[in-house]
């Protein structure tokens, strides 16, 4: 049975959907991330993100605002190989209840992208599996959580794991298929 509680964590507002789904398109016209297409310049990337937030750093090869992602504050970096943009990470601290803030994150896109292409739940010590709470064992650093998605023009992941002196680490990380590694 469904509980109102399960279906509120899975609901998003249509103005989240909206932005997600935007950033999803796999059509040339739509953008690959965020606002712009992969193969962009920064100079491009910095006219369509003018009010995101403050610069949090710069250099030739990337740079990240400060903003919020569902309504918790986040960083958003934009990566460049030759000029061009071939990556774009959101990065979010962890939570109180990082296994449930992984799953809400999973299951949203889930919904828009369809089942992932991989998963993985990457446990340091097997012998903790039985024993251990998820949220525990990840605050820990015993348990890597991961989910990819693949789209004609995207890989997207989700991931959640301990860094080490950072607390636990929630990523979205979107990666250009159609711009080739050098």
């Amino acid at each position: 049975m469904i509980t109102e509680n399960k279906i509120e964590n899975v609901a998003l507002d249509g103005a989240k959907i909206a932005f997600i789904a935007k950033c999803l398109e796999n059509t040339p016209r739509q953008a690959d991330f965020r606002f712009v297409n992969w193969g962009t310049t920064k100079e491009r990337v910095k006219r369509t993100e003018v009010g995101t937030g403050p610069v949090w750093y710069e250099d030739e090869d990337v740079i990240s605002y400060e903003t919020t992602f569902d309504n918790r504050s986040t960083v958003v970096s934009f990566f460049f190989d030759n000029k061009r943009l071939n990556e774009g990470v959101y990065g979010l601290e962890g939570t109180f209840d990082d296994y449930a803030t992984y799953s809400k994150t999973q299951a949203l896109f889930a919904v828009l992208s369809g089942t992932p292409v991989e998963t993985r739940e990457l446990w340091t010590d097997h012998s903790l599996k039985e024993s251990l709470e998820k949220n525990a064992a990840i605050q820990l650093g015993k348990l890597h959580l991961f989910a990819m998605w693949e789209t004609p023009r995207s890989k997207i992941a989700v991931s959640c794991r301990k860094k080490e002196g950072n607390g636990v680490v929630h990523s979205i990380h979107y990666r250009s298929a159609i711009i080739a590694d050098n």
